[in-house]
């Protein structure tokens, strides 16, 4: 089976900064109004025209970026939740563990079980990715201070 790996921090910052970008040329289109550049009842000058139409683009191009990542993130998470199985028999329900696995987590019997098992098997190997990499620099930390404390003595 295919290793998938998840991340939702490159998800979240792309859609924060185009949402960002949003709201910036939402304010360039009401700019004009906002700060009384734009007499009310009058046809519109120049400057109002140009921010207008510009934050217009902005605001398109946003909106087509916040559906291209939101895209990005919904082929992401379907492609951590396996096509269900054919069988009419339901799988057993296999309680979560350190060293659980994509395919074990995912023998649910609903998509959305199915979603938050695998979710939840890729926290699991993450958390446990990290306390054995945070138990190693430990252990590397305590055997370089008593090669330390061994010179010390011997000296």
């Amino acid at each position: 089976m295919k290793t998938t790996t998840f991340s939702l921090g490159r998800h979240a910052w792309g859609m924060g900064m185009t949402t960002v970008t949003l709201i910036v040329g939402g304010w360039q289109m009401l700019a004009p109004f906002a700060l009384g550049y734009q007499p009310y009842g009058t046809s519109w000058t120049q400057q109002a025209t140009n921010d207008f139409w510009t934050g217009f683009a902005v605001v398109v191009i946003s909106l087509a970026g916040l559906a291209l990542f939101g895209a990005w993130l919904g082929r992401d998470v379907r492609a951590l939740t396996p096509a269900p199985a054919k069988t009419g028999a339901a799988a057993p329900v296999v309680e979560p563990t350190e060293g659980i696995t994509l395919q074990q987590a995912t023998s649910s019997a609903t998509d959305l079980d199915r979603a938050m098992a695998a979710l939840a098997a890729a926290l699991a190997s993450d958390l446990a990715e990290r306390r054995r990499r945070q138990s190693r620099e430990e252990t590397e930390q305590a055997d370089q201070s008593s090669g330390s404390d061994d010179e010390r003595r011997a000296a």
